[in-house]
C-alpha cells in the first residue's frame, strides 16, 4: 500500500475517527485505526469500540492499493505535528507503516488487519434525513439533561430520538430536569423510528456535526442506529429500554408567566451560584417572582449570601416564591440563544418551564426543590412518569 495525502485531508480524517477508538478496552486492536484503499481514489479510515464506530472516506493519490492497522492516537498525534503540506503512507506488509514527508520519516508498528472488527452496515434503506445544523442544535440542547452512568434506569442515560409525520423529536431527562426539542421534516420518515442513543454516542456525534445545512441520513438495522453525512458513516448501539412517559410532566397550561431578558438572568444566576455552596444543599437557589422583578437568593453558612434582582418585561399571574437547583437552571440558560425567555409556573411544587417566544418547540423543565421551614426537604422528582 502506498498513498499520498494532503496534510489537512488526512489530519481531518484522523481527527474524526479518533473519537471512536478505545483507550481502555482489553482488546488492543480497538485502539487502532484501519486505513484502507477503495475504488474511485478513496481511502477509508475506520475505528470502533464495538458499541460506537466511525468510518470516514477521503480522496487521495493511491499509488498502490492495500490496508493497514496502526495505533490511532500515535498516527493522529504525528500528523497533527507535521508542518509540511504532503504526507505519504507506505506499507509493505512487514509489520511497520512508513510515514514520510519531505524532511521527515517515521515507522509505526502495525497489527494484522484481520484482527480489526468488521464494522456493521445498515441492511435497510434510509428512514429520514435532516440538516446537520438543525440536528446539532437539537442535540446540543438535550444533552444537558441526560442522566449520568450511575443511573440505574439505563433508559435515562441516553437521548430518546423519534421521527414521524410531525417531525423529529429529541428528549432527555435525569428525573430532576427534562429537555424536549422538536423540528419539522421536509419529508416524512419512510418507517417507524424510535430509539434511545447513549450519551457517549451523542457527545461524539455532536463533535462531528457542522453548522451547515447538508443532510444527515438516519437508518436503523439490527439494534443499531446509523448516521451518514459528509463522507462520514457512524453507527451506535441502541439502549434497550423503555423511555418514561415524559409528556405527563410537561404542563399543559401555566398560571404564572414571566418574560425576562435571558442574558441578564443568566449572569445573575451565575453570580449567585458562587455563594450556593452549602454541602447539605449545593446549588440551592431561592426565587421570588413578582410583577416588577425576579429575585434570586443563595447562601452558604461558611461563605455568606447573595441577592440578585432582574427586571421583568412582562408578568401574568400572582407573585410566587420557590426554590430550584441553580446549576440546572443555569445549564438551561446556557444552551438557550434567545434574547428573551419565558419562565412559566403554576405553583412552588410544580415543574418550572423555560422556553422562548420565538421557538416554543424547545422546552426546558426544572423540578423545584421542596423546602421545610428550617431546612431542605428534597428536590421534587419526575419519577412518577416512569
Amino acid at each position: 500500500m502506498k498513498i499520498e495525502f494532503g496534510k489537512k485531508v488526512i489530519e481531518t480524517a484522523l481527527a474524526k475517527t479518533i473519537k471512536a477508538a478505545s483507550v481502555r478496552s482489553p482488546l488492543p486492536i480497538l485502539s487502532y485505526v484501519l486505513i484502507r484503499t477503495e475504488k474511485g481514489g478513496k481511502v477509508s479510515f475506520s475505528t470502533t469500540d464495538l458499541e460506537f464506530g466511525i468510518e470516514c472516506r477521503v480522496e487521495a493519490n493511491i499509488l498502490e492499493e492495500g490496508s493497514v492497522c496502526v495505533p490511532a492516537r500515535i498516527i493522529t498525534d504525528l500528523v497533527g505535528q507535521i508542518m509540511e503540506d504532503r504526507v505519504t503512507l507506505e506499507y509493505g506488509g512487514e509489520g511497520s507503516l512508513e510515514l514520510t514527508t519531505v524532511k521527515s520519516k517515521y515507522h509505526i508498528n502495525t497489527r494484522d488487519v484481520e484482527e480489526f472488527p468488521i464494522l456493521p452496515k445498515p441492511s435497510d434503506n434510509m428512514i429520514f434525513s435532516m440538516p446537520q445544523g438543525t440536528l446539532k442544535e437539537m442535540l446540543r440542547n438535550v444533552i444537558i439533561a441526560v442522566a449520568g452512568m450511575e443511573e440505574q434506569r439505563v433508559a435515562l442515560t441516553g437521548v430518546h430520538v423519534t421521527a414521524d409525520e410531525s417531525g423529529v423529536m429529541t428528549v432527555s431527562t435525569d428525573s430532576r430536569r427534562l429537555v424536549k426539542a422538536v423540528e419539522p421534516l421536509d419529508e416524512p420518515p419512510s418507517g417507524e423510528f424510535s430509539v434511545i442513543i447513549p450519551q457517549r454516542s451523542i457527545k461524539e456525534i455532536l463533535g462531528l456535526l457542522s453548522e451547515e445545512e447538508t443532510p444527515v441520513h438516519f437508518t436503523l438495522s439490527e439494534g443499531q442506529v446509523f448516521l451518514s453525512f459528509d463522507h462520514t458513516n457512524i453507527f451506535s448501539r441502541i439502549i434497550d429500554g423503555k423511555f418514561p412517559n415524559y409528556e405527563v410532566v410537561i404542563p399543559r397550561s401555566t398560571d404564572i408567566k414571566v418574560l425576562v431578558e435571558r442574558a441578564r438572568l443568566q449572569n445573575a444566576v451565575k453570580r449567585a451560584l458562587i455563594m450556593a455552596s452549602d454541602k447539605d444543599s449545593p446549588d440551592l437557589m431561592r426565587m421570588e417572582i413578582s410583577r416588577d422583578s425576579l429575585k434570586l437568593m443563595a447562601n452558604s453558612v461558611d461563605m455568606g449570601d447573595a441577592y440578585e434582582e432582574v427586571s421583568v418585561q412582562e408578568f401574568e399571574g400572582n407573585p410566587i416564591a420557590l426554590a430550584v437547583n441553580g446549576k440546572y437552571f443555569m445549564e438551561a440558560l446556557n444552551v438557550m440563544t434567545d434574547d428573551f425567555i419565558w419562565v412559566l409556573l403554576n405553583s412552588p411544587v410544580m415543574p418550572v418551564m423555560l422556553n422562548s417566544p420565538r421557538r416554543d418547540s424547545y422546552i426546558y423543565i426544572v423540578m423545584p426543590v421542596r423546602l421545610r421551614k428550617d431546612n431542605i426537604d428534597t428536590e421534587a422528582s419526575v419519577h412518577s412518569y416512569s
